[in-house]
């Protein structure tokens, strides 16, 4: 546990000594607004973004005024920038969000990628949910699912097992 705290201080270390000396512009649009918090502990904070997080190893990094939240779980992530990321109520899940929204609640080694788009995994085990410019949900449990949405719209509903459903510039689900 020692080990993991200092891992993420090094790395908070190392984005703060980066937002020093990166050029002013870079460190104007993504490090003036931006925070980490580890283990329910505020790393730092500049700005507009939010992090929370609870022990258990949780970690969470908001870049260009986004939010990010890791609780109620072990060793879950959230990472958002300039969006929201959540990664609740489980293990080892990871939501990422970039200028969208990323919702992770519930089961185990879950990943949920949104970028300018919304991407949601509840409860389950394994399952990936992953949207560009779309809309990526998976919920009610299930176990080993993929979620891609690009420019559209897939869902798994119900609590189906191994289903892969992509939808691009349209929509697809399974019930």
């Amino acid at each position: 546990m020692r080990n993991r705290l200092k891992s993420v201080v090094a790395v908070a270390a190392t984005v703060m000594v980066l937002s020093l000396v990166a050029a002013p512009a870079a460190s104007a649009w993504i490090f003036e607004n931006s925070c980490a918090s580890y283990n329910g502990w505020t790393l730092f904070q500049r700005g507009t973004a939010t992090c929370s997080t609870t022990e258990g190893g949780n970690f969470a990094l908001a870049l260009d005024g986004g939010s990010a939240t890791a609780t109620d779980g072990t060793g879950n992530r959230a990472i958002a920038l300039d969006g929201a990321a959540t990664a609740t109520d489980g293990s080892g899940n990871r939501s990422v969000s970039i200028r969208g929204g990323a919702n992770l609640t519930g089961g185990d080694d879950n990943r949920v990628v949104a970028i300018d788009g919304s991407a949601s995994v509840t409860d389950g085990d394994d399952n990936t949910a992953f949207a560009i410019r779309g809309s990526a949900n998976l919920s009610d449990g299930g176990n080993n699912n993929t979620v891609v949405a690009i420019d559209g719209g897939a869902s798994v509903f119900d609590g189906g097992n191994n289903n892969t459903v992509v939808a691009i510039d349209g929509s697809a689900s399974v019930f």
